[in-house]
Parts: structure tokens; sequence; C-alpha cells
């Protein structure tokens, strides 16, 4: 898996282009996500990255290389921005629909044996 350090906030994460779980920053310019890689174990050190966390987090900038940045950027802003695949919707959504008709179905189901008790 890849280490890396949110651009926005420092905090540690999984995946170098994977949305920040502390506060949520996703990186969609090809421009954020060359540097979102730059902070990831694939081109720094853990001492490197533990560094450059605790600059961000105090609010200071991190300097970045600007080869290292121009050499990712190329490829991902040439790369198609694809939505994503249907299969994949359907096997996000699929859980979640059934779940809220689970809830509808129990809510219906009080509400009629509220208005239904046994033996009347």
């Amino acid at each position: 898996m890849t280490r890396a350090i949110c651009l926005q906030c420092g905090k540690p994460k999984i995946g170098a282009i994977s949305p920040c779980s502390a506060c949520g920053f996703v990186p969609r310019s090809p421009e954020d996500e060359a540097k979102s890689l730059a902070l990831s174990d694939r081109h720094m050190s853990d001492e490197e990255l533990n560094a450059a966390s605790a600059r961000l987090k105090n609010g200071d900038a991190v300097a970045l290389d600007p080869d290292l940045i121009r050499s990712l950027t190329g490829p991902l802003a040439a790369a198609p921005r694809t939505p994503m695949p249907t299969g994949c919707a359907i096997a996000v959504w699929t859980p979640i629909v059934v779940l809220i008709l689970l809830v509808l179905f129990l809510v219906g189901f009080f509400i009629f044996a509220k208005l239904h008790p046994p033996g009347t």
C-alpha cells in the first residue's frame, strides 16, 4: 500500500490520490494529483514524509521538486477521466438501496402492528 500525506492538512493517509479521511480533501487537478504523488512513499522516505506532514500541519508550505511535479503532471493530464464503471456503481448502490428498503419495510411493519394489534 502507498503511504502518503494529505496535501491540504498533512495527515497521513493510504493512497496518494485517495480522499483524506481527516479533512476530506480530494486531489482533482493533475497538478494536485502530482503533488499528492510526490508526497507519498514512492518519492519520499519515511523521515521526509514525517517532516512534510509536520510542516503542513503547522500551515507551512512543503518544497517539492518542480521537475518531479512536471514529470508527474504530464501523464496525469493526458490520462482520460472516466466515470465510475456501471458495475462498480451497481456494487456501491445496491447495499444502500437494500438497506433503505429494509428500513421502510420494518417501519411499515411496526406501524401496521400498532394499528392492528393481534386479537382485535
